[in-house]
């Protein structure tokens, strides 16, 4: 009975200590401005891209919306490094989603 009640006790701890560790990674990413970066980064591009474009218009070079694509490209040749940058995207789109949803649960908890 009491090797019960501990499994249960230990089990519930590592559930309390995870989701701790997460909120604190979480609450760090937002602190730093992991989500501003992201914007940023976004919003860099398409100025650039708006540059580009307003500097072709102007000697008169032929314009394709292709060459304004704001898609990264993947500069690996390999299927290691397509591995990596896929993994790496889909890493970073689970962290954005999960920070988004924890402090929309941690709003609701608390107002």
């Amino acid at each position: 009975m009491i090797h019960i009640k501990n499994k249960k006790w230990q089990t519930f701890k590592t559930i309390l200590l995870t989701l701790l560790l997460i909120f604190f990674i979480n609450h760090y990413n937002i602190k730093n401005g992991y989500q501003e970066k992201l914007i940023s980064e976004k919003t860099t591009l398409t100025q650039n891209n708006i540059k580009e474009f307003e500097k072709d218009i102007k000697n008169n070079k032929y314009i394709d919306i292709k060459n304004y694509n704001n898609k990264e490209q993947i500069t690996s040749n390999n299927k290691v490094g397509e591995i990596g940058y896929k993994t790496s995207e889909t890493i970073s789109k689970i962290i954005t989603k999960g920070t988004k949803k924890i402090y929309k649960f941690l709003k609701l908890l608390f107002t």
